[in-house]
């Protein structure tokens, strides 16, 4: 992180199972954090000792482009109703061509549909939904994260698909900022991938079974008890 141009002062909180070896950055207050469980409880633990107004949040597999921070910072500032904003997870410029596949599939209409601004530079999205955002490169206001309760924790991946609807049904708009970009390991196609991707539908078949929320095509609108349960947790 210390890669950041612009920004002298932020903070890097690693969430980790176990102890790993940090940079020393010259720029961020640095601070590793041994936690076990998923990773919306990681991110949860994070959110809640930091002392930062605005949240961004990255995978440990991915990379931020060097204007990453001050294109959030920036953004915050000069939208000061906006709460919740992301950006594009990209496939890195070294990536191997079994990697870069997957990307190009990823990022393609046919590959993921309303998904693929997540992987792909697309124009700035206004009021959008989970699909255009994902968790390896979320910003959010601190004030907003906690007030909806953050991540769901006994939920991986998908997560930030429940936090999302979440807010979105609660009135905050969704933005999508192409500026915020975060470059993201890919994996190789074919098996790799199709592991991934068989995970993701997996997910969504729990999210749906779980929590009663209606997704891709079906995703026109909330049902009935879910309206209430979010009605009631916020």
């Amino acid at each position: 992180m210390d890669c950041q141009e612009y920004v002298n002062d932020f903070e890097v909180l690693v969430i980790s199972d176990k102890k790993i070896g940090t940079h020393k950055s010259t720029k961020a207050k640095a601070k590793l954090i041994i936690h076990p469980g998923k990773p919306g409880e990681k991110r949860n633990v994070a959110a809640a000792i930091c002392d930062a107004d605005v949240l961004a949040f990255i995978d440990d597999d991915a990379f931020a482009k060097k204007d990453w921070l001050f294109n959030i910072l920036d953004f915050f500032k000069n939208n000061p109703d906006i709460h919740v904003v992301g950006g594009p997870n990209l496939t890195p410029p070294n990536s191997s061509v079994k990697e870069r596949c997957s990307g190009y599939i990823f990022a393609s209409f046919l590959g993921s549909a309303q998904m693929s601004a997540r992987y792909s530079l697309k124009k700035s999205l206004k009021n959008c939904d989970e699909r255009s955002l994902t968790a390896c490169n979320l910003e959010i206001r601190k004030e907003t994260f906690l007030k909806a309760g953050g991540f769901p924790e006994d939920i991986f991946p998908g997560e930030e698909v429940i936090m999302l609807h979440k807010l979105k049904y609660s009135g905050y708009k969704l933005y999508y900022n192409p500026k915020m970009i975060v470059y993201h390991l890919r994996r190789p196609f074919f098996i790799p991938h199709i592991k991934q991707v068989f995970d993701y539908g997996r997910c969504k078949g729990i999210i749906m079974k779980k929590y009663g929320l209606r997704m891709g095509l079906f995703q026109s609108c909330l049902p009935w008890p879910l309206c209430i349960s979010l009605q009631h947790h916020l």
